[in-house]
């Protein structure tokens, strides 16, 4: 099943849109404007936060946790500083990606792949389409995707400073 990853970039705050294939908002995604250890909250459309995305403290190599129900799911976090590929602990998973070309794709341990990542440019900000495959947690596969985003945003305006 398809689903897009839509940054608002005129928001006061990072925000990312969810919308399914027949383009109905999900969930929306808002961050912290200032904060010490950066989150995103995955909100329902009745404002339940459903998933939770919090950066986890490193000098070198970022790594985001993914909390689903308030429990901590997977940490992500890219294998070397220059590389295009991220762990997942918690599960038996990694991605495997292009940075210069945003696409990424996760595999099981099988070599099974779970989900594909795409950015789709756009004037009003970046899109990525969230292709998951096979009975795979959503939401899982959405805090693993938008920790991939964020990650990807952060070596990007550290290169630009």
């Amino acid at each position: 099943m398809k689903y897009y990853i839509i940054e608002k970039k005129l928001s006061m705050s990072d925000t990312f849109m969810i919308k399914n294939s027949y383009g109905e908002d999900i969930y929306i995604v808002k961050g912290s404007m200032w904060p010490i250890i950066p989150r995103y909250h995955v909100k329902d459309s009745m404002g339940n936060i459903k998933a939770t995305i919090r950066r986890r403290f490193s000098l070198i190599i970022p790594k985001y946790d993914v909390f689903i129900d308030g429990e901590r799911k997977v940490t992500v976090k890219r294998k070397l500083a220059l590389s295009d590929n991220y762990s997942v602990d918690g599960v038996d998973w990694e991605v495997v990606g292009d940075f210069t070309a945003h696409d990424y794709r996760m595999i099981d341990s099988q070599g099974n792949i779970i989900m594909y990542l795409t950015k789709k440019k756009n004037v009003w900000g970046d899109n990525y389409e969230l292709d998951v495959t096979g009975d795979v947690n959503f939401l899982l596969s959405l805090g693993i995707s938008l920790s991939i985003v964020v990650i990807n945003q952060l070596l990007r305006r550290m290169r630009n400073d």
